[in-house]
């Protein structure tokens, strides 16, 4: 089963039927015959374990219960679980969720969350002009296994050791939010300001205070602990993904 962003769907979709060739394979859509949940945050093993639903313990594992796939993984960073189930739950597993405690988020809620985490999300901090050790998803590559799409230039990328621009977790010294695609400068030693990267999403934080947001950086700006700004305020790397 394969969990993508809605607005992906059919695009990936399409990618893995076309390349089927040898395989004895056939993809199936089951988006509209299912509903998916996320439940998050530090009570969601114990919610769950409260209404008797068995929980995975490695990431990415699963568990079913009642017609459920119970998935230990997150979209946020947070602690949490996806809840796939048949679409005549949908109303049903919610108000199930809800009286043992959990408490409904709105997207925007979410992305605060995930922003918080230094979560990325495809769509807006990865996309397809990104190669993926610029957006630090190396858990997700194989250098052992046969040819696959985007092989050479991944590997050409691990043979000569470096990428020019890191996506990297950042807070920022400001009292609102820089749009996507906000340019972030480095100081030179002359004073004079370099574009050194862009914002490509942010959010006040709750948890932290002030700004936290994603952006890709110039692996020479980290490497230099360059005096790094948007718009003005203060930018401090918090950590390379």
């Amino acid at each position: 089963m394969i969990s993508v962003e809605a607005e992906a769907r059919e695009k990936i979709y399409s990618h893995i039927d076309r390349y089927i060739i040898a395989d004895d394979v056939t993809p199936s859509d089951i988006t509209d015959s299912t509903c998916e949940l996320a439940l998050e945050g530090p009570q969601s093993a114990s919610i769950l374990a409260s209404l008797g639903a068995p929980l995975p313990t490695d990431a990415y594992a699963f568990t079913h219960w009642n017609g459920i796939d119970i998935i230990l993984a997150s979209a946020t960073g947070a602690p949490g679980y996806r809840l796939i189930a048949p679409i005549e739950q949908l109303d049903s597993l919610p108000a199930s969720l809800t009286a043992a405690g959990a408490v409904r988020a709105s997207s925007e809620e979410q992305d605060v969350v995930r922003i918080e985490h230094g979560t990325p999300r495809y769509g807006a901090d990865i996309t397809e002009s990104r190669i993926p050790q610029e957006t630090g998803l190396m858990h997700a590559l194989s250098f052992s296994k046969g040819c696959y799409l985007g092989q050479e230039i991944v590997e050409r990328v691990r043979s000569r050791g470096h990428v020019t621009r890191l996506l990297t977790h950042l807070a920022i010294d400001a009292p609102t939010p820089p749009a996507p695609g906000a340019q972030v400068t480095a100081q030179d030693k002359d004073g004079n300001g370099k574009e050194a990267g862009q914002i490509t999403s942010a959010a006040l934080s709750p948890r932290h205070g002030g700004v936290r947001a994603l952006g890709y950086i110039r692996a020479e700006a980290l490497a230099l602990a360059a005096a790094l700004s948007v718009e003005g305020a203060p930018v401090k790397p918090v950590q390379q993904l």
